[in-house]
């Protein structure tokens, strides 16, 4: 009985330990994508390589594997629209080897630029 009940909760340990490996990418990209949302849309003041300096540096901090190559910073004023894409993968192994899994992101950020106020004097 008692060998079964250590089996048990060895079991979920070790379920637990994978399951926070195999989520943690998720949640880093999630973080990632919301700080794409929030440069895009100070990019409405800012420049381009700026927005892309600062995303390079937040993917570093979250240790998100994104680079010069894989990253897009578009701002169109013709159209009226600023675009931030990524595109990466991250791959994550669970203990002892047994799994392995690879997460592909692309995760896409379309701001409008809005429309300059019109002064009057």
């Amino acid at each position: 009985m008692r060998l079964k009940n250590y089996i048990i909760i060895a079991v979920l340990i070790y379920g637990g330990v994978a399951g926070v490996r195999l989520g943690t990418p998720y949640i880093r990209n999630k973080i990632f994508s919301h700080e794409m949302g929030i440069q895009a849309h100070l990019m409405n003041y800012g420049t381009v390589i700026r927005a892309r300096n600062r995303l390079l540096d937040s993917a570093r901090g979250y240790k998100v594997p994104v680079n010069g190559d894989n990253l897009v910073v578009v701002k169109d004023e013709e159209r009226g629209l600023i675009r931030v894409e990524a595109k990466y993968s991250m791959t994550v192994t669970v203990p002892f080897g047994l799994y392995s899994y690879t997460w592909y992101f692309h995760p896409v950020v379309l701001e409008k630029i809005p429309p300059k106020p019109k002064r009057s004097f």
